[in-house]
């Protein structure tokens, strides 16, 4: 690579800039060129150095991914930037985030964050994604239920995270996903929500699940997976709108039937469980589409009633006949 990157001249303003493989710290300055969409995809260098190369007052997304740093640290100051994601492979500093107002979506992918100051975004933002598969640490979790317009919040922790988080100040929460938690955060007041994803969660309370489905009847996608269920809520049945069920991982022994009885329910996914029995003609009259129950304790196979096109998966059980 030679000493420095060359670009060839830009106009004042352009969409899109990508930089794949570039050494951060060898590309000139693009002096008064303004850029929307910037990416920058396993490159190398000083992480400040990604906005020092251009006029950052019309950017709308930042995207920086597998990218290898010296220095992690960088401070994202009156940007109007509606979206950040950042995957970036060797990252063990702090990122600052000072009145990102406009920002609407926030993304961390598989990258080694040990830090996050969340109350640096500003609390009126309009955050509607926050995912986050990474190891990161932060004093200021709690900041996101001061977040109101958050439409979707992902958090998926590769270690238990202790923490107990509160959102009960979102009316237009619609999708959660949350993995490795030991509590299920504060969901009192939750109206709007359409998919609801838990999955490894330590403690599980019966009775806070089965008051979120009551005020929550359109959700159209709920996993409880690997939470050490005994039992299948039993307001799950009341979720007219409901179209996939995942109660993967559990040890659930009974199944409720009547969520049989769910018009727009198609899929149901009860593998690694305990389950010992299934009655047959319940599925005589049911829309679904495909039933999982692999790995159960199932002692007689399910036969497909005739002029059923369902399609059950049930290897791994013990079965008799």
């Amino acid at each position: 690579m030679s000493d420095t990157t060359k670009i060839e001249e830009f106009e004042s303003e352009i969409d899109f800039l990508n930089f794949e493989n570039v050494d951060i710290r060898r590309v000139v300055k693009l002096e008064g060129v303004k850029v929307k969409y910037l990416n920058f995809y396993r490159c190398l260098g000083n992480i400040n150095d990604v906005l020092s190369i251009i006029d950052k007052s019309e950017l709308v997304e930042l995207n920086i991914t597998e990218c290898f740093f010296e220095d992690s640290s960088i401070n994202i100051e009156n940007i109007k930037i509606n979206s950040l994601i950042l995957s970036i492979a060797n990252s063990k500093g702090i990122f600052e985030f000072n009145n990102l107002e406009s920002i609407k979506s926030l993304y961390f992918f598989n990258s080694e964050i040990l830090s996050v100051d969340f109350s640096r975004i500003n609390k009126n933002a309009n955050v509607i994604s926050v995912i986050n598969s990474s190891h990161i640490f932060s004093k200021n979790w709690n900041y996101i239920s001061e977040l109101s317009n958050l439409v979707r919040l992902r958090l998926e922790f590769q270690s238990r995270f202790k923490e107990r988080l509160f959102l009960n100040n979102h009316k237009f929460l619609k999708e959660i996903s949350l993995s490795n938690f030991t509590d299920i955060p504060i969901l009192d007041s939750l109206t709007e929500l359409e998919s609801l994803i838990l999955n490894n969660i330590f403690k599980i309370e019966y009775n806070a699940l089965n008051m979120l489905f009551l005020k929550n009847i359109m959700i159209r996608e709920l996993h409880i997976d690997n939470c050490n269920l005994t039992d299948i809520p039993k307001n799950i049945s009341k979720l007219k709108n409901l179209e996939q069920l995942s109660l993967s991982g559990n040890k659930i022994q009974k199944f409720d039937y009547k969520l049989l009885k769910l018009k727009q329910l198609r899929t149901i996914y009860l593998d690694n469980n305990y389950i010992s029995d299934f009655v047959i003609k319940n599925l005589t009259k049911t829309n679904l589409n495909q039933l999982n129950i692999e790995f159960n304790n199932l002692t007689k196979r399910i036969k497909i009633p005739e002029g059923s096109n369902i399609i059950i998966n049930q290897k791994g059980n013990p079965f008799r006949d």
